[in-house]
């Protein structure tokens, strides 16, 4: 009992060392900030792009309103001359002077980059595609069949099996992205715990009073509630900024009535056990650092992204055995499971394994940690090499 209440002393020192309330109110009036200039800033471009694009056109112009709804307004050239047109280009009274030379090419001027050319082709394309099916004796009906597209309706045949939805796709990638920013910003906080420690000379006094593996733990316990706290501040700011955005009449709202519960408390467990995994195994690395600033091995704060090429495989086939396997395995279930709970068909005891692994997992680079940390804490002028942290593992 006295270690667990001196473990938790180093975890509750920790958490406040760094803990300040004015920074996470700081970080959701930001949030709302951000949230009401985009408004702003969106308001500000759309009133300055009312004006319509003015093209002038030698030639039929019966076809005006077509072209009108892609933003463009076509007009008659009348009586003036292909000079003079220019000239008007030239001063700024149209945008530009069309020319077509048949019914799939043709030329236009214009003063300076047409931004709108795009939609002005795709305008021409749909009036000129409708004329050719018109003129090919197709009747209104014949050219509404034509033009439908195919639908196809998914039938499964395990009734058990749900259509993945949107919602839950965006709910996978939110809680991953959480996942990862939590653990980018618990890194820098271990960094500055650990490495800073590591060039104090008081660390051989506290060894004295706490045993490593202890330290190791409460630095764990309250740097990674620290980065919880704070990658859910940020998660709560984004949801307030949806919800002005949405009040505002902006964004998109996700049907969350959509997202089963079991699969939400799912991605949530993997997303925790994920990050306590990885967070775990950078407070090894971070005891073996001397200086963050020339240590070549802050290179391994990457290691995370390397699921994703799995990932990669697991979208476009969930239910490989390779894609399977990697779904369970410590260091890419957290990235990978939660793609086939969505996309595949995952077996009752793939998630009960996957979770066990990686509980066992935290467990073994806990420990780690703490014989690397008793290694790297009392070195100074040298990081500890390979050989010796297996020697010190091996002990």
């Amino acid at each position: 009992m006295n270690d667990l209440r001196l473990t938790l002393e180093v975890a509750r020192w920790e958490f406040f060392r760094f803990f300040k309330v004015k920074d996470f109110i700081m970080t959701l009036i930001s949030c709302v900030l951000v949230s009401l200039a985009y408004v702003g800033i969106k308001k500000v471009v759309e009133w300055n792009s009312d004006s319509v694009t003015t093209v002038v056109f030698i030639g039929d112009t019966s076809f005006a309103e077509q072209v009108k709804a892609a933003g463009i307004e076509l007009l008659p050239a009348g009586e003036r001359s292909e000079d003079e047109l220019r000239a008007a280009i030239a001063d700024g009274e149209i945008d530009g002077l069309l020319m077509l030379s048949g019914k799939a090419a043709g030329e236009l001027v214009v003063r300076r980059e047409p931004l709108w050319k795009s939609r002005l082709e795709g305008a021409l394309t749909n009036v000129f595609r409708l004329q050719r099916l018109t003129q090919a004796g197709l009747s209104a009906k014949q050219l509404g069949e034509l033009m439908t597209p195919v639908a196809l309706k998914v039938q499964y045949l395990n009734t058990k099996i749900a259509p993945s939805s949107l919602p839950q796709k965006l709910l996978a990638g939110g809680i991953a992205s959480m996942m990862f920013v939590g653990l980018f910003v618990g890194n820098a906080l271990l960094f500055v715990a650990i490495t800073g420690e590591k060039q104090n000379r008081v660390t051989e006094q506290v060894i004295a009073a706490i045993s490593p593996q202890m330290w190791i733990d409460g630095k764990i316990l309250g740097l990674s509630a620290m980065a919880v706290v704070s990658t859910a501040t940020l998660g709560i700011g984004g949801l307030t900024s949806m919800l002005l955005l949405s009040a505002l009449g902006e964004g998109f709202s996700v049907p969350i009535a959509m997202i089963p519960l079991p699969l939400l408390a799912q991605l949530v467990l993997l997303a925790l056990l994920g990050f306590f995994m990885w967070f775990t195994f950078f407070a090894g690395v971070a005891a073996t650092i001397d200086d963050p600033n020339t240590s070549s091995r802050g290179a391994l704060l990457f290691a995370p992204l390397l699921p994703g090429i799995f990932a990669i495989a697991a979208f476009q086939n969930p239910d490989t055995w390779f894609v399977r396997l990697v779904a369970v395995l410590p260091p890419t279930a957290p990235a990978i499971l939660p793609i086939r709970l969505i996309l595949g068909q995952v077996v009752w005891w793939e998630f009960p394994l996957a979770v066990v692994l990686l509980m066992i997992t935290i467990w073994l680079l806990r420990k780690a940690a703490g014989r690397i940390f008793l290694l790297g804490i009392l070195m100074y002028g040298k990081e500890p090499s390979l050989r010796e942290m297996i020697r010190v593992l091996r002990r």
